[in-house]
């Protein structure tokens, strides 16, 4: 049952979106002015973009060796594998949607460095504890096999890499906020 429908929702939502978001951005629009037009517009493509590429590199890089992993995976000559195409496409869509917000590391860095929250120091301190954090992630995401693991760990530690240089622009448009609200230009 979820199949048919969950494919139907799904490319219904992915030909529908377009319409969807146009719709968002017809309402927001009048509202902002020019400058936050221009910044909206980047925001919104910089979120996408991330997502973007977290999807694909869950669909096409960790699905097919998640996919392997489960048909060649035999526990003994009794139990055997019964594959489900419901499960299979729960399966498919929930690795790809983690790794779509799992990719969204530097998106979240540079708001949240940009508020004042996050600093690169910071980042930095905390480097050992996030390669260890993303290892973990790895094993939580993927098959139980390390090179699986080191699939997923590998592509989170260089987003944490790219997240903390992103951050020092954050914080240099946080300091630079301050700086013109106390009048300080």
């Amino acid at each position: 049952f979820f199949t048919y429908w969950g494919t139907l929702i799904i490319i219904g939502f992915i030909i529908g979106s377009p319409i969807f978001f146009y719709q968002i951005w017809a309402f927001i629009e009048p509202a902002l002015g020019s400058g936050k037009k221009l910044k909206t517009i980047l925001n919104s493509l910089f979120i996408n973009f991330f997502f973007v590429l977290g999807v694909a590199f869950g669909y096409f890089i960790l699905v097919p060796f998640a996919v392997q992993f489960f048909t060649q995976f035999v526990i003994s000559d009794v139990i055997s594998n019964e594959f489900d195409i419901n499960e299979y496409f729960i399966s498919v869509a929930l690795w790809t949607l983690a790794c779509g917000i799992l990719f969204q590391i530097p998106v979240v860095s540079f708001f949240l460095s940009k508020i004042g929250i996050v600093t690169p120091d910071g980042m930095r301190k905390f480097r050992r504890h996030a390669i260890v954090a993303s290892l973990f992630l790895g094993a939580f995401l993927t098959p139980p096999d390390p090179v699986s693991q080191i699939m997923v760990a590998v592509p989170v530690i260089f987003l944490y890499q790219f997240a903390i240089v992103i951050s020092r622009y954050g914080m240099y448009l946080h300091k630079k906020s301050l700086a013109s609200a106390l009048g300080n230009d």
